[in-house]
């Protein structure tokens, strides 16, 4: 495992590492200066990464609904279909959920 320099000993690190492995995370993660490091690389990458919440852009990303058919014709989708985003529910800010949540549907889609 390689450790960048966090102003801490190489034993400081080594017992943060082994509590993490052996308890779960007891502290947030924060990077010492913002836009500064990685989690995992091109060639050693995390197969998954679970989140109640997660910000920030992807890039080089698939994006995945859960969606299987279109909301307004029913229709399955298929590799190469165009689709567009319809907003089909707004939760107002302060709520746990908010934001906006939107669905696939057919770009050219008319109902029928």
């Amino acid at each position: 495992m390689a450790i960048k320099s966090f102003n801490r000993t190489r034993s400081e690190v080594d017992t943060i590492v082994e509590q993490f492995l052996n308890d779960g995370m007891s502290t947030d993660i924060i990077p010492d200066s913002d836009n500064s490091r990685s989690i995992g690389s091109s060639s050693n990458r995390l197969s998954e990464i679970h989140s109640a919440n997660l910000y920030g852009t992807a890039h080089y990303a698939d994006i995945v609904f859960q969606e299987k058919k279109c909301d307004i014709c029913g229709e399955k989708f298929e590799s190469g279909d165009k689709v567009q985003l319809i907003v089909n529910k707004v939760v107002d800010e302060g709520s746990e959920d908010d934001g906006s949540y939107m669905v696939p549907v057919h770009v050219n889609c008319d109902g029928e």
